[in-house]
C-alpha cells in the first residue's frame, strides 16, 4: 500500500517502482486515479489480470474493500493457473522495467510543473 491512501497526492511514491524493477505485477492501495497517473507516465498496468476498477472509486472505504477483494481473488487462483497468467503478462513486466530504467525523470518533473502551473509557467521562463 502507499503511505497516503485517503487523499490525492500530486506524485507517485517510490513504492510503485520496486515491483516494476523486480518484474512483479502490482495492485496498490492508494488514492483514486493512482493507476491512471502510473499509465500517464507511460507505464502499463495489469487490467485483465488484475481488476483495476478500484482505481476509479472515490469512496475510500469502498476502494479499500475492492482492493482487499481483489487480493483475495488472486490468492485463490490455483498456482498452476497463476503461473500461466504471469507468463501472459511477462511482456508488460519487461516493458515496465525497461521504461523505469530509461525514464526521463527531469522531463517528467518539467511536465508536472507545466500541468500544475498551466500557462503561467511561460511568463516565468528566463
Amino acid at each position: 500500500s502507499d503511505t497516503i491512501f485517503f487523499k490525492q497526492q500530486g506524485f507517485l511514491s517510490e513504492k510503485i517502482f520496486k515491483p516494476i524493477m523486480y518484474l512483479q505485477p502490482f495492485l496498490i492501495a492508494a488514492p483514486p486515479l493512482y493507476l491512471k497517473a502510473v499509465r500517464d507516465m507511460g507505464f502499463k498496468t495489469f487490467d485483465g489480470f488484475i481488476d483495476e476498477s478500484y482505481d476509479i472509486e472515490f469512496d475510500d472505504m469502498k476502494r479499500l474493500s475492492m482492493v482487499n477483494a481483489e487480493i483475495n481473488r488472486i490468492c485463490n487462483i490455483p498456482i498452476e493457473e497463476l503461473k500461466i497468467q504471469i507468463k501472459e503478462i511477462e511482456n508488460i513486466l519487461l516493458y515496465n522495467q525497461m521504461k523505469l530504467l530509461t525514464f526521463d525523470y527531469e522531463m517528467a518533473e518539467v511536465n508536472l510543473c507545466k500541468e500544475i502551473l498551466g500557462e503561467e509557467y511561460k511568463a516565468n521562463l528566463l
